[in-house]
């Protein structure tokens, strides 16, 4: 508007040149236009009509006799007097949205002494740009921090971040800054709150000790993506203690987690500390993983289930009742009705059955020894071939040393219900050899060396014997088992068997969870246990109690299972050796050497008798 003015202000004086020219040169120069609306008068005065007299000319003066000759001079002003009032009326007669806006853009909210200042060269510096979105906080630091490298003077350096920020704003951003009151920011802090303020909307919430406790790894979520939520969490909270990361790590990790034991076993001090270990575990846990994967079985198809091949209730190494060697219903022997999705490919042979319908690799004896092997370790050291030459050695073995009884019918009158699976004999975990063939193997040579050389102790124990003496007090005839009680970190536990055919020493995870052992103390890795049908089951892992015998303590490492049971501890050939104890069920009792001469522990009739109800009902549910 300012500028229209200064125009129109310029053409009223250009006017009044041109008129002061023209009376210089005789000539009147009659601007009132009032022969346009009425009646003139002429140079003497008369009267003269609308129409006649003197033409009215678009410049606003006339000139009365054609003869007068103008100057060259007073025709150039006229000619840009025209056109300056050309430009005048297409200036003032643009819409007025246009004006609103050119001087919407030419607004600033600083007052003189910021809008006055000139800042040097900054270009060498790149300062962040903010758009309306994100977090202002985070903007506002980074502004600060790149803006302090630039070379102000002191009295210079708030009105200089005021206008270095402003040239950074764009989109939104921007358009909020124009609108702002003119002449209302005079400092950097005004300008901070008032940008702090209208995008307080996009502040990021703060973290706090409660977001880690929060983190939670999922059963099947991997610890490498775990620890990378851990960290970027823990990364946003300053001078969180190490004791409480450490704590709320533990607590999100799931609770079959081995790095979550490895925290615990080593006492970690830092969270650095444990940070880095869970670096190996992450490569552990993927490696573990790909091999995994890398060894899984061939998936099976869907099939005819009239095709049936070798269900697993029917004798292992047997034909299938219910079919004939092709695979076609056996007349008379229709009764096995089972669903079964197995394709039998006569063009396959398995070299462990000797019989059509598989392949070797798909066999499941196979699969269930390579997965013994990768529990145990020992799986780059399988040979397939030396496997299935043993195999049938040992399967030759057993059939001439067992051979085929007479089969009874097994719910016949008379004959009681037994359960289809029964782990009578638990083998797996021996502390001498691993859970592999070729270690078992070393561990059957040495001992049939040192039989044929003769194996002598040189420790000096007494004689043990038992007499009629140790049955006073038994209810007799019996078949009892021999259940006694043991002190078990200082706990009275009952119902301990002590089982001769069991290689290994077990103690059930409920009887841990009554004693107050949480399941994160057991250590070691799942190992298969194998009952004498073949079955097998996993462990959670190991545990080392001090169990007390009649006043010997001991150190027994037990193999944790978790199964309902109804025994508390099973005690098996390590425990007995390590005691160098003999049981007697006859006698219901085992006696032991020590120092102070030979003790004896008594089994508990009563307690043997209710384990086996209690074992009865456990089969019928």
């Amino acid at each position: 508007m300012a500028d229209q003015q200064a125009l129109s202000n310029a053409i009223t004086l250009l006017t009044q040149t041109t008129t002061d020219m023209t009376n210089q040169m005789g000539q009147p120069a009659n601007t009132s236009n009032q022969a346009a609306v009425g009646d003139a008068t002429n140079s003497t005065g008369e009267q003269v009509p609308q129409g006649q007299g003197n033409l009215p000319d678009d410049d606003g003066f006339f000139i009365e006799d054609p003869d007068v000759t103008l100057s060259d001079d007073f025709i150039k002003v006229r000619q840009e007097l025209s056109e300056m009032k050309s430009k005048f009326h297409q200036a003032t007669s643009s819409p007025p949205e246009i004006d609103r806006v050119i001087e919407e853009t030419r607004r600033t909210p600083f007052t003189s002494r910021i809008s006055n200042l000139r800042i040097k060269d900054s270009r060498k510096v790149k300062l962040p740009t903010y758009d309306g979105k994100g977090d202002p906080k985070n903007h506002l630091a980074a502004f600060q921090i790149a803006a302090g490298r630039i070379d102000l003077e002191p009295d210079e350096e708030d009105a200089g971040y005021c206008k270095l920020f402003s040239e950074n704003l764009s989109g939104s951003a921007l358009l909020w800054f124009t609108q702002l009151e003119p002449e209302s920011i005079d400092s950097f802090k005004e300008l901070s709150s008032a940008f702090l303020k209208q995008y307080s909307m996009f502040m990021e919430k703060a973290t706090s000790d409660a977001d880690l406790w929060n983190l939670t790894q999922g059963q099947n979520e991997p610890l490498r993506k775990y620890i990378a939520k851990f960290k970027e969490v823990i990364a946003k909270i300053p001078g969180v203690s190490h004791a409480a990361a450490l704590s709320a790590l533990r607590n999100g990790l799931w609770h079959e987690s081995r790095f979550r034991e490895e925290i615990i076993v080593n006492r970690l001090s830092t969270i650095q500390d444990a940070l880095f270990r869970a670096t190996n575990w992450m490569e552990a846990e993927e490696e573990k993983f790909s091999l995994a994967k890398k060894h899984r079985p061939a998936k099976l198809v869907a099939g005819n289930p009239t095709k049936k091949f070798e269900p697993k209730d029917q004798k292992r190494f047997g034909v299938n009742p219910a079919t004939n060697a092709v695979g076609k219903p056996s007349p008379n022997k229709g009764r096995y009705n089972s669903p079964n999705t197995w394709i039998r490919d006569e063009s396959a042979y398995c070299d462990i059955h000797r019989v059509n319908g598989h392949s070797t690799k798909d066999c499941s004896v196979l699969k269930k020894h390579l997965t013994e092997l990768w529990a145990a370790g020992e799986l780059a050291n399988f040979n397939i071939e030396e496997f299935v030459e043993s195999y049938h050695k040992e399967k030759e073995d057993s059939e001439a040393s067992n051979p085929p009884e007479k089969k009874h019918k097994p719910n016949g009158p008379g004959t009681p219900n037994t359960p289809k699976k029964r782990i009578d004999v638990i083998m797996g975990g021996s502390k001498l050899c691993r859970d592999s063939i070729r270690s078992i193997k070393r561990h059957k040579k040495s001992a049939a060396i040192q039989t044929a050389v003769g194996f002598q102790s040189s420790e000096q124990t007494p004689s043990i014997s038992f007499d009629n003496s140790d049955t006073q007090g038994l209810t007799g005839p019996h078949d009892d088992a021999l259940v006694i009680t043991l002190d078990v970190v200082n706990f009275e536990v009952t119902k301990c068997l002590i089982d001769t055919g069991s290689s290994v020493d077990l103690i059930f995870l409920s009887t841990l969870q009554r004693m107050g052992i949480s399941k994160a103390d057991i250590i070691g890795p799942p190992a298969p246990l194998v009952a004498f049908t073949s079955d097998t089951s996993m462990s959670l892992g190991n545990i080392k109690l001090p169990v007390l015998a009649a006043g010997v303590p001991k150190i027994v490492g037990f193999i944790v299972f978790d199964r309902p049971t109804a025994y508390n501890i099973i005690l098996g050939t390590p425990w007995i050796y390590q005691m160098k104890a003999i049981p007697s069920t006859y006698h219901q009792c085992v006696k032991f050497p020590t120092p102070a001469g030979v003790r004896t522990i008594r089994g508990d009739q009563e307690t043997s008798r209710s384990c086996y109800l209690m074992g009865h009902r456990l089969k019928l549910k």
